[in-house]
């Protein structure tokens, strides 16, 4: 593998971070995450085995290039643009077709008669056996972070049982509260949710995934830096992101330069070092 495995940060189920196919713990964390989020799970026929589908913008880049560097050791496969996605400013990876990916497919999409359906079936088992770092691929795949500092995680692909089971398992494994809203969609389509994960609670779900950030990806730093008014707060923020993220503050500070006013950034960085 060509990068250092990530700690192991457990949830409070009792089965997180156990392995239960033929890869390691941290694989697991990115296809059951990448499940919940962006990835694309395919398998032709009922008899084939199957592959993963990975796509994100090209602001992402370092994102995607991290997941493919870590599946690829065991999955094979290829980063790549298409003609389209040059013009569409995507970029995707692809995994080659697996015998272990197929039963981590049936896994994830068969329903209680044994069939096996097109959406996502998330079930409590297999969502509490994800760490911190399957909780990081979730967010950065289908995560939000709003001007008033709630989190939302859209999902679109999930039953709405499903999305329950989801925000269950952030209370029982995570000490969250979220609550599930339902997005306004055209008539004769399905109901569509989104968790939303309030202000008071968002600082520390971004607490349980700053340690397990790849120094690869400073794209993502979107996803956890915060924006307040209030100076103090906002240099209280900026010290947790220096603390727990591999960020240096130099890093975080040119990020800051785009989010605060002039003044604001002189205020929060200059009594900091009196150098950024």
């Amino acid at each position: 593998m060509n990068c250092v495995e990530p700690i192991k940060i457990k949830s409070k189920a009792r089965f997180s971070g156990m392995e239960y196919y033929d890869f390691p713990w941290y694989i697991q964390d990115i296809l059951l995450g990448s499940a919940l989020g962006d990835g694309h799970f395919v398998c032709r026929t009922f008899n084939s085995n199957c592959s993963v589908k990975l796509s994100h913008s090209l602001k992402q880049e370092d994102y995607l290039r991290w997941k493919a560097n870590i599946l690829r050791s065991y999955f094979g496969g290829s980063v790549y643009q298409s003609a389209r996605d040059e013009v569409l400013r995507m970029i995707r990876y692809d995994t080659r077709v697996h015998k272990e990916l197929t039963a981590f497919y049936f896994d994830l999409y068969k329903k209680k008669d044994g069939e096996v359906g097109g959406k996502l079936n998330p079930r409590l088992k297999w969502l509490n056996r994800m760490t911190a770092l399957g909780l990081m691929v979730w967010y950065f795949d289908d995560g939000h972070l709003r001007h008033d500092r709630r989190l939302s995680i859209h999902t679109e692909g999930l039953t709405h049982r499903g999305v329950l089971k989801c925000q269950q398992h952030l209370e029982q494994a995570w000490n969250l509260n979220p609550r599930v809203e339902r997005r306004s969609v055209k008539e004769g389509r399905e109901d569509q949710y989104i968790i939303i994960i309030k202000a008071s609670e968002s600082q520390r779900f971004l607490e349980i995934i700053l340690p397990l950030m790849p120094k690869e990806c400073k794209s993502m730093l979107y996803k956890v830096g915060m924006v307040y008014k209030n100076t103090k707060f906002q240099q209280r923020w900026i010290s947790k992101l220096v603390e727990l993220s591999p960020f240096t503050e130099e890093e975080i500070a040119k990020y800051y330069r785009t989010k605060l006013s002039g003044d604001e950034f002189a205020k929060v960085f200059d009594s900091r070092s009196g150098s950024v």
